[in-house]
């Protein structure tokens, strides 16, 4: 096994869209793969993005103000630093890569995608976010709602009790 990980991001592209065919397929069986095989075929498309952005020096997919800052790093030989790399989000690299952004690269080229893909992107991401964001409010309500059914069952009655697990009549 290698010491370290050399990230290579067409390689990342191609084993993310693996990892989407090895979870399809386990769908029928276990319907929770469907998280994993969705935020691996958002991986890959990110990554195709990202790759299709990048040009030569490294910054076309880069948040807006975070590439101006490593242009003006490159032109100035890196003497004042080169800025953390942060990648503009899913749909910000889609609108670049389809011509609808401004560009960070001299790459004259832009991807000609219908609107039933870009509706389906939209979508993907969408679900993504869905699968992986956990947002306070949500789970709070999730939780609570947990624990009122776990309170109601017969056999915990004996830990709702004050003093028991830690909980105290004070609360």
């Amino acid at each position: 096994m290698p010491e370290y990980l050399h990230p290579d991001e067409q390689l990342d592209v191609l084993i993310s869209l693996k990892e989407f065919g090895r979870q399809i397929e386990r769908v029928e069986r276990d319907p929770h793969s469907w998280k994993f095989a969705i935020t691996s075929l958002s991986f890959a498309v990110n990554g195709a993005l990202v790759c299709f952005l990048s040009g030569t020096m490294q910054t076309g997919a880069l948040e807006e103000k975070n590439a101006k800052a490593a242009i003006a790093a490159l032109q100035h030989d890196c003497t004042e630093g080169f800025p953390k790399p942060f990648l503009a989000t899913p749909e910000k690299l889609l609108a670049r890569a389809t011509g609808k952004n401004k560009r960070f690269d001299t790459r004259d080229e832009i991807l000609e995608i219908a609107e039933a893909e870009k509706s389906s992107f939209k979508r993907l991401i969408d679900f993504r976010n869905q699968l992986t964001h956990i947002f306070p409010a949500r789970l709070e309500h999730r939780i609570r709602r947990a624990s009122k059914a776990l309170c109601r069952l017969p056999f915990n009655r004996e830990f709702n009790k004050p003093g028991r697990l830690g909980i105290s009549s004070s609360r």
